[in-house]
């Protein structure tokens, strides 16, 4: 593949960036810096790829399969890489993953070392910098001799029983009857025995736990009328270890479409189920822990709403009491006060006498009136105050004067500022009706 040709087509008019390395910012260096060396060590190709869609690292094995100069990948893009007839499933791929989604394993095919066509299967994952998507992490499994295994099994038994002691699953072929007739290493290994020939002629289903046999003789009979899906059943080897496996099964037939056997490619995902196990057991006890939490807010919810209808009674009970002392209070003083006031009126009083009788009637007045309560919020000086409310009672200009001992030119200044503070300076309303009616 022409490199600068394929990207033209990927990344019309957009010039590379700049990939070149020196002594001090070489790929080993790098490696260690990251710490991604250790992945080295891994048979599965491992890459790193930024959000412009160029490698920031591939581990040895992927360099190796790719036939490629470990400095070269750091100026390749992905894309470049890959059989064209992939190019949508992929950039599909790396656009979900970079939108913040699962990434979705899928198989893919791209030119090996020596120009061999291989074909893996690709697992990504996003890489994120606080809450930012900065590019993806992926692992590229080569699954070539396995679909090899699968695409030529019918053809040649020979050739099947050779390569699948090269896969990393556990590979089983079984009789009509479940009854196994060959195993590969890998399955050896992984069931505790030494040999294949301790394994081959027993009962498959011996091999699964009693629960799990009733679920595996149904799949068996449905699978003569189709192919059954990945199923996971639980197994105990040799020594007594239970595992768990994802078993894909399909039936083997001769020329004629006759069924004689069946073939089992297994994968064990143990540690998997263990890790998923252990996430559910947290989630629900997290779960546990948030009901529980709920409950006592719940519980202090409620004791704060009966609180607060007690302070509310209480409130209430408050003004009750205040209004009711109020109208005690007015009933008093108009009661008890003010006809006394009215007999002292008929006496024989001089003018000083009677203006302070007067004042004092009018403050009593104004005691057992809501008028001064009413023409608070109005911000009235207290010398207002007192202007109001004796123009309020029918006091001229010259007995308001007269009675606060202040000049008539004054009095007439404060009713000026009451009618602009009460809105009345651009109206013809009465200021002695107007005040009446803040009584009511």
């Amino acid at each position: 593949m022409n490199e600068h040709h394929e990207m033209r087509k990927i990344n019309p008019g957009t010039k590379r960036p700049d990939r070149r390395l020196n002594k001090s910012t070489g790929p080993h260096l790098r490696r260690k810096e990251d710490g991604l060396d250790i992945l080295d060590d891994m048979g599965d190709g491992v890459y790193r790829i930024n959000s412009e869609g160029y490698f920031t690292f591939m581990n040895k094995a992927l360099v190796e399969r790719l036939g490629i100069a470990p400095e070269q990948y750091r100026r390749i893009h992905y894309l470049e890489l890959i059989d064209p007839q992939y190019h949508a499933k992929a950039r599909k791929n790396v656009q979900r993953i970079m939108g913040g989604m699962e990434g979705i394993p899928y198989e893919l095919k791209h030119n090996g070392a020596n120009g061999q066509i291989r074909i893996v299967e690709v697992y990504s994952r996003s890489i994120h910098e606080g809450e930012k998507i900065v590019g993806l992490f992926g692992i590229s499994r080569d699954v070539t001799k396995r679909k090899l295994v699968e695409e030529e099994l019918h053809k040649s038994q020979e050739l099947y029983g050779k390569l699948i002691s090269t896969i990393p699953d556990v590979i089983i072929q079984t009789d009509m009857s479940a009854r196994i007739v060959l195993i590969n290493d890998v399955g050896v290994q992984l069931s505790g025995y030494s040999s294949a020939e301790e394994i081959e002629g027993r009962d498959l289903l011996s091999f699964i736990i009693p629960e799990d046999r009733k679920k595996a003789n149904e799949n068996l009979s449905r699978q003569l009328q189709r192919r059954i899906g990945p199923t996971l059943y639980s197994m105990i080897t040799r020594d007594g270890r239970r595992i768990t496996m994802e078993v894909n099964g399909d039936v083997l037939r001769d020329t004629d479409e006759v069924p004689y056997g069946r073939v089992f490619i297994c994968r064990d995902i143990t540690e998997r189920k263990q890790v998923e196990e252990e996430l559910e057991r947290h989630r629900n006890l997290l779960e546990d822990m948030v009901k529980e939490r709920t409950a006592e807010l719940e519980i202090k919810n409620i004791t704060l709403q009966e609180v607060n209808m007690a302070l509310k009674v209480l409130l209430k009970q408050r003004e009750d009491d205040k209004k009711d002392l109020e109208e005690r209070f007015v009933m008093n003083v108009g009661n008890l006060i003010l006809p006394f006031v009215e007999q002292m009126k008929k006496w024989c009083l001089d003018a000083g006498q009677r203006a302070y009788l007067d004042i004092i009637e009018t403050h009593l007045h104004n005691i057992a009136t809501p008028l001064l309560k009413n023409i608070r919020q109005f911000n009235l000086t207290p010398k207002e105050i007192k202007v109001a409310v004796l123009v309020k009672e029918g006091k001229s200009t010259k007995e308001i004067a007269e009675i606060l001992g202040i000049a008539t030119g004054s009095i007439d200044i404060h009713r000026k500022n009451i009618r602009k503070k009460l809105e009345l300076s651009n109206r013809k309303a009465n200021l002695q009706s107007y005040l009446a009616s803040l009584e009511q």
